[in-house]
């Protein structure tokens, strides 16, 4: 699922506005989203937790991670995707 987040200020009352209509009016289980922890605090991202427990639906955000090697002759940024899969930009 992609949104514009553009002119958002609270980005925790909007996701649960965006998860509560899926709830409600479809009988989808799964939501997947792109980068939720950068825009939530723990807090927030509890907070959802919690609700998506009580209402049986799950959420998975596809997280990417920069790291930057610093080799010889080497310039490449590295993203960590998940555990098993890594990606590098040269």
């Amino acid at each position: 699922m992609k949104i514009d987040f553009s002119n958002w200020t609270n980005y925790c009352d909007k996701l649960m506005d965006v998860i509560s209509f899926y709830s409600d009016f479809t009988n989808k289980k799964l939501l997947i989203f792109n980068n939720i922890g950068r825009l939530l605090n723990v807090n927030q991202l509890n907070e959802i937790h919690t609700y998506l427990k009580s209402v049986d639906l799950k959420l998975v955000s596809l997280e990417s991670y920069p790291m930057i090697f610093k080799e010889k002759k080497l310039n490449a940024k590295v993203y960590s995707i998940d555990n098993d899969h890594v990606r590098f930009d040269y």
